[in-house]
């Protein structure tokens, strides 16, 4: 549904009491193309009555209203162009934005992954081979989107942004875009059946499973010892008893053989005692 209110310049004749200004730097590497579309960048946006310098030696374009701006919100705008224009995007693409019916987003998807490794393998499926699966996502969504070093920059409409970047969140979140891409593409025959615009699309759609979880076994829980206070008392293994009796380095049959020997032993030596104290001279006293 669109806005009823729509802006009409002629209802602001007054110029703003202040005047409001933002500056944009850019990459080095881009250095090249924005001297090369340099007079592109400052007639779209004079064309929309807002004033921009390039300074190439800090590598800052400066965007600033001026005495004829009367639209408050082409200001953001025009900021939204210049740094769409130094995160890689095209000026003719970038432009786009400068419009009404176009917004944009840059996604920062640097800190989306766990390690570099999984993020620049996410990053590739998101391409896909030969940007075939980035197409994709273009043509189902209507937006223009540029994957560009740790960014992703999208220009279209709102819905189209939106679902870009459901996308792409979705798959840094390890959930492949062709499983998105194929529900976006069922959803866009459902809202053709007029006899199915009422009724709960779910059923309808394929479910987004994440990669590499399906049909994997699931790892079972361990179940470790509660929590709080000693652990309980084990009962003595076999070998620490017989460590103790000497069984487990000797073999059971020498250590009996050894218990009887001590018991002989023990036996001579109370004999012997014995008849010591046969010998043994009485007190005088008793």
């Amino acid at each position: 549904m669109e806005d009823e209110v729509k802006f009409v310049e002629s209802d602001f004749k007054h110029e703003f009491t202040e005047v409001s200004s933002e500056d944009v730097m850019f990459p080095k590497y881009r250095i090249k193309y924005i001297e090369q579309t340099e007079k592109y960048i400052v007639k779209a946006l004079e064309k929309k009555k807002i004033s921009c310098t390039i300074d190439f030696e800090r590598n800052v374009i400066s965007v600033l209203t001026n005495a004829n701006t009367r639209d408050p919100f082409i200001f953001i705008k025009a900021v939204n162009f210049v740094k769409l224009v130094g995160r890689g995007v095209r000026v003719e693409e970038a432009m786009k934005v400068l419009e009404d019916e176009y917004f944009c987003e840059v996604i920062d998807i640097k800190n989306l992954a766990g390690s570099e490794k999984v993020f620049e393998k996410r990053r590739d499926r998101l391409i896909g081979p030969k940007e075939m699966t980035l197409e994709a996502i273009q043509k189902v969504t209507g937006c223009y989107v540029l994957v560009h070093g740790k960014t992703v920059s999208v220009v279209g409409s709102f819905r189209g942004v939106e679902e870009v970047k459901d996308i792409v969140i979705s798959c840094m979140d390890n959930i492949h875009p062709i499983y998105k891409i194929k529900r976006l593409i069922e959803k866009r025959k459902l809202e053709g059946e007029d006899g199915k615009k009422c009724e709960d699309w779910e059923r309808y759609l394929p479910q987004a499973t994440k990669k590499g979880n399906s049909g994997g076994s699931k790892m079972k829980k361990k179940i470790g010892r509660v929590s709080g206070g000693m652990p309980d008392c084990e009962p003595r293994r076999k070998d620490d008893i017989e460590m103790e009796t000497g069984e487990y380095f000797v073999g059971a049959d020498e250590a009996k053989k050894e218990t009887r020997r001590r018991e002989e032993r023990k036996c001579k030596e109370t004999k012997r005692r014995k008849e010591i104290e046969k010998y043994i001279v009485p007190d005088e006293d008793e």
